[in-house]
């Protein structure tokens, strides 16, 4: 449930065509509005006008891709082509209020694979967030659930399944600031579970996945105090629980922790150059189970974005966290993600991006190591404020080594897709 989800975010038909981009968490108070992305820079002309309805705007909008790809098992060695279609309909509901807001969304994706019949499925999700202003405190809340498909190319996906994995989720969360004159504090606490279905195998054996289903918890503590307008130092500490229903089959230990995590670093916006948010502390996940043990090591969220020209951005992104890992042997391991991005406006309705990505997975107690690169090229049009195209490659690939290796492959996509926004 961790890492490398997809979001959607905004209204606008650039927010719609790319991923989105989320800024550090800055203070009000500081002077940060001096920098602004290629993806965050406001295009009127191209941007939804939403239908009136009282003191709120309904934003509909339908994405379809097309993505041709030379593996869709994401198998090295079975490599199935096909061409998979994707259907997304998507309305929210935004509040259009001076001071509080609420939001309520509703969305599904249906895929289909024309020639493989295992690889269609639907998801689907249902949501709302709430924001309440109180003098120079603020309070949010939302909640969320729906059904979502596991990647092929997920670390912890079974390549011998036939289906992918589908699993039902639900989030609640509720986060508080306060602000000062020179510092903020704030704080969140977080809840979410998925639940598993089971799958099968190519032989017909029923695959378990009781022991995946999870109940995960987390707190959140952050100070941040203004150096200067542009400049802010900050200490967080986090603390989580994970709660699985099953032990692993062949197990009699369910993968059951406790997990804490300090930290500190600074966030900026310097100059007309460089703004960003680096974080380095110490993470470490204890499991109840005694032949587990535990996993720890340094914790890193960094991300800095380097303005060249008001036409480019470049965005550096790094990340070091514990994850699960569902097997009976392994109780977690230290996934590492580096990514450096590059987008630029060519025109003020074309926009460019190309994107590396770099993991690495490191398991304790077997002897298994993942190497994961990731290299996309991509271009969105606008045409007007009602409709958007884009057109991407990918190329995805995994090593495996080590006497518990898994499976590698290579994939290679061609994605072309229309955003329809009203």
């Amino acid at each position: 449930m961790e890492g490398r989800a997809h979001r959607v975010c905004g209204a606008s038909a650039v927010a719609a065509a790319l991923a989105c981009v989320a800024g550090p968490a800055l203070a009000q108070t500081y002077d940060r509005g001096r920098n602004v992305s290629v993806t965050e820079r406001s295009r009127p002309d191209y941007e939804a006008a939403g239908a009136r309805l009282g003191g709120f705007l309904l934003y509909p909008r339908v994405q379809a891709n097309a993505e041709a790809t030379d593996n869709l098992l994401a198998r090295q060695d079975d490599e199935v082509g096909d061409l998979l279609l994707r259907l997304a309909p998507e309305v929210r509901l935004q509040s259009d209020w001076s001071r509080n807001a609420v939001s309520l969304f509703a969305r599904a994706a249906h895929n289909r694979a024309l020639d493989t019949s295992s690889e269609r499925w639907t998801d689907y999700g249902l949501g709302g967030e709430g924001r309440l202003q109180l003098g120079e405190a603020l309070v949010t809340a939302g909640a969320e659930l729906g059904r979502a498909t596991e990647e092929r190319t997920e670390t912890n996906a079974r390549r011998d399944a036939v289906e992918p994995n589908q699993f039902d989720t639900a989030r609640l969360f509720v986060r508080g600031q306060q602000t000062l004159a020179r510092s903020r504090l704030s704080g969140g606490l977080e809840w979410r579970t998925a639940d598993f279905e089971d799958n099968r195998d190519r032989l017909g054996r029923r695959i378990e996945q009781d022991d995946r289903d999870l109940d995960f918890t987390q707190a959140l503590v952050k100070y941040e105090y203004g150096i200067s307008p542009a400049l802010a130092v900050f200490g967080e500490a986090r603390a989580n629980t994970r709660r699985y229903d099953q032990p692993p089959p062949g197990s009699a230990s369910k993968r059951d922790s406790d997990g804490a995590e300090l930290a500190g670093g600074v966030n900026f916006d310097l100059s007309e150059l460089a703004r960003g948010e680096v974080l380095v502390g110490y993470t470490r996940q204890d499991y109840d189970a005694a032949t587990l043990g535990e996993v720890s090591g340094l914790t890193v969220r960094t991300r800095v974005e380097y303005f060249p020209s008001e036409l480019t951005t470049v965005t550096a992104d790094l990340r070091r966290r514990v994850e699960d890992a569902s097997t009976e042997v392994v109780a977690g391991y230290l996934a590492t993600d580096f990514s450096l991005q590059a987008d630029h406006e060519l025109r003020r309705n074309v926009i460019l991006t190309a994107r590396l990505a770099l993991g690495q997975d490191d398991f304790e107690a077997v002897d298994r190591d993942d190497r994961r690169l990731g290299l996309t090229l991509s271009g969105v049009y606008l045409l007007n404020r009602r409709v958007g195209l884009r057109l991407s490659y990918a190329h995805l690939q995994l090593d495996s080594s080590g006497r518990s290796a898994v499976q590698g492959y290579t994939v290679n996509r061609i994605i072309l897709g229309t955003v329809v926004q009203f």
